[in-house]
């Protein structure tokens, strides 16, 4: 196998698997934090509360994920002024986005608390969370849109000292906020705010460096590169988005059959495996700058190494984390449960064991997914993004949780990446078919447009 190939794959996705399991530790944080202050009753609130942070998130990895993988494509085909209009329109459509659910979370934040399953005691309590962070909704979209194109503009270390950064100083604010200056939910809230202030901060160094190659521009509004954008970047938007939409239907769910201290569990699974995930989607968006130049010079044979290197990783950490959680269980609960509540650790530790069997075969899905929207396949990427994050574990979900209770809530997870995979293995080994050369000897881009930019094969 090419050594630069091999090279760059782990250059890549090393530095983005830090950087994301750094962000998924926003949340992770924040629970350990509250949980130790406020106990169930937190941990029921926090885990109300992560839909909103999920869609915030989903919304800017949409315009981050998406403008970033088409400004790949754009500056690998020497397109450097489409690249700037790109990254400007970008830009400023995902602040207006971003100001709207600003105003959103500030002006009613406990009737947004009720709409995702809160109520009683809990409603205060999320609501309080919900003014704080969703009142910053801009600087959160607009952290994950330059991130993304630092990224695919060759610094993925940057990207990634931000992420670890800022993730490091959430943290630390937590600490202070909501053990010693002891302001409860608004604190993690606070805490988690700072973290893309000072994320962003530090990427802005990179438009100090020679190796910059975008920059900000006073452009007019070109629907042509939002409309690429969004359809790039919406499997992505779906992955995060479903995750909480399905948090809030399996809240509900788990709220009838085991009340808050069963949603106290989901909270816990939930957020162990969202650390988890954040794994498998930092090697996902650490090959999408290769799979991207690669797709746009028309060398699949690359591409497909790079998504092979990427599944053996994604198998491997599942493997030593499956490991971790089949033995630990009992004691990784147990960081969450500051009451040493029995119910809540015996429920908490069975789910780990359960949910995280589901894993082997997420990370395959989730590296398929990028594999297809790296390439411009947007739609496909879609399905798989839609079957995994909704369609398939909703159903589930419902008819596995009637016949076998919380079991059955958390073999739903492992049940829906199964059908998936399916799935994604159909969309991906048709990918190529139906391409044929216009002239013999034309070298073509991946979806059948011939490439001015190279006249030699792989």
């Amino acid at each position: 196998m090419d050594k630069t190939l091999v090279k760059n794959f782990f250059k890549y996705v090393t530095a983005n698997v830090a950087g994301m399991v750094a962000l998924s530790c926003y949340i992770l944080a924040d629970t350990f934090f509250v949980s130790q202050a406020l106990g169930v009753n937190g941990l029921s609130s926090l885990n109300f509360a992560i839909p909103a942070f999920n869609l915030i998130n989903a919304t800017g990895l949409m315009f981050g994920i998406g403008g970033g993988t088409r400004f790949a494509v754009l500056k690998a085909r020497g397109l450097n002024d489409e690249a700037d209009r790109l990254y400007s329109n970008t830009f400023f459509t995902g602040a207006i986005v971003g100001g709207v659910l600003m105003i959103l979370g500030v002006s009613i934040p406990e009737q947004i608390a009720s709409l995702l399953g809160a109520s009683g005691e809990l409603v205060p309590l999320t609501g309080g969370y919900l003014r704080l962070l969703v009142g910053v909704s801009p600087v959160f979209i607009l952290n994950q849109i330059v991130l993304c194109f630092v990224r695919n503009d060759h610094n993925p270390q940057l990207a990634m000292t931000a992420m670890v950064v800022g993730s490091l100083f959430n943290v630390l604010f937590d600490w202070v906020l909501v053990i010693v200056c002891n302001m409860g939910m608004e604190g993690a809230a606070l805490a988690t705010v700072f973290s893309p202030v000072i994320s962003l901060i530090i990427l802005s160094l990179h438009f100090l460096t020679k190796r910059n190659t975008f920059r900000l521009k006073a452009v007019r509004f070109e629907a042509r590169h939002i409309t690429k954008t969004l359809s790039l970047g919406a499997p992505s938007f779906f992955v995060e988005f479903a995750f909480g939409l399905t948090t809030v239907i399996f809240n509900i769910v788990i709220m009838g059959l085991s009340g808050k201290v069963g949603v106290a569990a989901y909270g816990i699974v939930l957020n162990l495996a969202f650390v988890t995930i954040s794994l498998y989607m930092g090697i996902a968006q650490g090959i999408q700058p290769q799979i991207s130049e690669y797709y746009a010079v028309a060398k699949k044979k690359k591409a497909l190494a790079v998504v092979f290197l990427a599944i053996s990783l994604s198998l491997l950490i599942s493997a030593v984390l499956y490991s971790v959680v089949a033995f630990k269980a009992d004691s990784l609960a147990l960081i969450f449960n500051s009451e040493n509540d029995f119910t809540l650790n015996v429920m908490a530790a069975n789910g780990l064991r359960i949910y995280f069997i589901g894993f082997f075969v997420s990370g395959i899905n989730v590296v398929l997914s990028q594999y297809l929207n790296a390439c411009e396949k947007a739609l496909k990427a879609m399905i798989i993004s839609l079957s995994r994050g909704f369609v398939s574990i909703v159903s589930f979900l419902f008819i596995l949780s009637h016949f076998f209770g919380m079991d059955g809530v958390w073999y739903s997870f492992t049940a829906s990446e199964l059908i998936t995979l399916v799935i994604a293995l159909c969309l991906t080994l048709f990918a190529g078919r139906g391409v044929k050369a216009r002239r013999q000897n034309d070298i073509l881009f991946l979806d059948g447009t011939e490439n001015p930019y190279i006249k030699q094969k792989d």
